[in-house]
């Protein structure tokens, strides 16, 4: 009795490596779009009681959105395909008051700091300047877990291309 194998089929490799990087491109740009749109969501219009209150919102809530709502305007996500990952989060303003203790606006926000605001004197007194903390307000951080979870479900559910 003789067996033998045959070998009729091969599998294109680059071809496969392919399809695989489409498909990971896939999930990231996804799950990009998906944590966006949840930051974009988390900054909600101020409402009657905001405007009213004319002040601050407690700790740890989620920023208001502001007259020009350029925070969240400029919200976007990025794709390292080196590292395999997806990077969302907003830009940096173009112009930046004097901060303490974090970089840019939007940081500030984040993880609170100090900013450096000018105090409003009489007319011939000289300017003063006195730095003003800020708490809190995370409105990224807060997304990450259920883009975790979101990210789980499209590598389950998204079908290799």
């Amino acid at each position: 009795m003789k067996f033998g194998v045959n070998f009729d089929m091969f599998v294109d490799r680059s071809h496969v490596i392919r399809a695989i990087n489409k498909w990971k491109r896939a999930v990231l740009s996804r799950t990009g779009a998906y944590a966006r749109q949840a930051v974009k969501n988390a900054i909600k219009n101020p409402t009657k009681k905001d405007r009213k209150r004319q002040g601050r919102l407690p700790a740890g809530q989620p920023p208001r959105r502001g007259p020009t709502d350029l925070l969240r305007r400029f919200i976007f996500f990025g794709i390292d395909t080196d590292t395999e990952s997806v990077v969302i989060g907003p830009l940096v303003f173009s112009s930046q008051p004097k901060l303490r203790g974090v970089k840019n606006v939007p940081e500030l926000l984040e993880f609170g700091g100090e900013e450096l605001i000018r105090v409003l004197t009489k007319k011939d007194d000289p300017a003063r300047y006195e730095f003003v903390k800020y708490e809190p307000h995370p409105y990224v951080r807060p997304q990450q877990a259920d883009a975790e979870k979101r990210m789980e479900q499209l590598i389950e559910s998204t079908p290799l291309i």
